[in-house]
């Protein structure tokens, strides 16, 4: 946060590893956004980090064109 001075309005975690999960959602700002792409495998949160700074954590499909109705 030091360098964003409250953190950024977007965050994106697009590799599907835990760690970076957790800092998309801590990195955005107060009211902010993390935007999160399809994982593979099952990946946890931590609620209160979604909560306390009013995130909005928003799924993407990079592959609807591909996929439809995936």
């Amino acid at each position: 946060m030091i360098y964003t001075i409250g953190g950024v309005d977007v965050s994106f975690e697009v590799i599907g590893v835990p760690e970076v999960l957790q800092q998309a959602i801590h990195s955005a700002s107060f009211e902010g956004e993390s935007i999160v792409s399809i994982w593979e495998t099952a990946a946890s949160i931590l609620p209160n980090n979604v909560v306390l700074s009013e995130c909005t954590v928003k799924g993407i499909n990079a592959y609807r064109d591909i996929f439809p109705g995936s």
